[in-house]
């Protein structure tokens, strides 16, 4: 059942929650020898709406009423609500948790193993599941947010690195409004950005 939200999403307050930021993210990840990047499952589908949600997204049909069990893609507070479950359950046992992306780091392989230990009793503790397609363990370097992240530290990925070297002729204002907000994301390995 596809659902069109934008009219009930105005009913909903905003949800004060705030999103992660991709630098701390990067700098709780500083001193890592082993990584981990899990993805969740199905994302969405792992969390319940509050019943207000529910009440204010129920669908009626020709026979009967329809609420969801499962949080939709579609209200405008789902992606902070979601944010808020994920980060409740794991940030203190991951260095970083954007949306349904769980990354760590172990100093050491030992210390990688512990870590990932506690990550798989809290998804067990919580009932969030892991997406084994989605996840990669004990790497030495992994990519996050479009950088890859070694013990070395932070660069950008040779995709993000080819897609700003080959960026399209500029045509209009929103181009280059986007090839700013492109390149202010790769700043600091811009030679006198």
């Amino acid at each position: 059942m596809v659902v069109d939200c934008r009219a009930v999403s105005k009913n909903f307050k905003s949800i004060a929650f705030r999103m992660p930021d991709a630098l701390q993210i990067f700098k709780n990840l500083e001193g890592g020898y082993y990584f981990g990047a899990c993805g969740l499952a199905m994302g969405y589908d792992q969390v319940e709406p509050s019943e207000r949600m529910q009440r204010l997204l129920t669908v009626v049909g020709p026979d009967g009423c329809y609420y969801p069990t499962r949080l939709p893609l579609g209200p405008s507070p789902a992606p902070a609500f979601f944010q808020q479950q994920t980060a409740s359950a794991f940030e203190d046992v991951v260095d970083g948790v954007f949306i349904d992306d769980l990354i760590y780091k172990g100093k050491d392989f030992d210390e990688f193993l512990r870590r990932s230990k506690e990550l798989f009793d809290r998804c067990e503790a919580t009932g969030f599941t892991l997406s084994l397609r989605k996840s990669v363990l004990g790497k030495k370097a992994v990519e996050v947010l479009g950088f890859n992240i070694s013990q070395k530290g932070r660069t950008p990925t040779p995709k993000k690195v080819e897609q700003l070297r080959n960026w399209p002729e500029l045509e209009s204002k929103d181009d280059l409004a986007s090839l700013l907000a492109f390149a202010d994301y790769l700043r600091e390995f811009i030679p006198d950005y």
